[in-house]
């Protein structure tokens, strides 16, 4: 099977090339569609992802995100600083390693609950 997608104009098309053989007939089905919806669309994400990005790395407040085990996945290059840590021993550790123990069990408690019961995909909380 050969596949591409090509620029025709202002439109994008997937090229699909699918040979085939039946007894001793030999042949190939190609087929033209029009992804320029999926490829602007693609584009966009890109450009929102891009933006992202840039203002979660140049943002001058430490954040991170935290996976359903506790761990940092991702940390942006002021929340090592304001722990004295590098990144990868902040992606070595949990949220609550760097919580002060009084606030741990809210802390569980709100990050168990699903963002439907609480209405939030986050919240601010102190640090050790």
């Amino acid at each position: 099977m050969f596949h591409t997608d090509y620029l025709d104009g202002d439109r994008w098309f997937s090229l699909r090339i699918t040979p085939f053989q039946i007894d001793d007939d030999r042949g190939a089905i190609a087929t033209r569609t029009d992804v320029t919806a999926r490829v602007n669309e693609q584009r966009a994400l890109q450009q929102l992802h891009e933006r992202w990005e840039a203002a979660f790395n140049s943002a001058t407040i430490g954040m991170g995100l935290v996976g359903g085990d506790g761990r940092f996945v991702l940390v942006n290059p002021r929340l090592p600083e304001l722990f004295g840590r590098t990144e990868e021993e902040m992606l070595a550790i949990t949220a609550a390693d760097v919580t002060p123990p009084g606030d741990r069990s809210l802390q569980h408690h709100i990050a168990s609950l699903p963002t439907t019961v609480t209405g939030m995909e986050g919240f601010e909380k102190r640090y050790l």
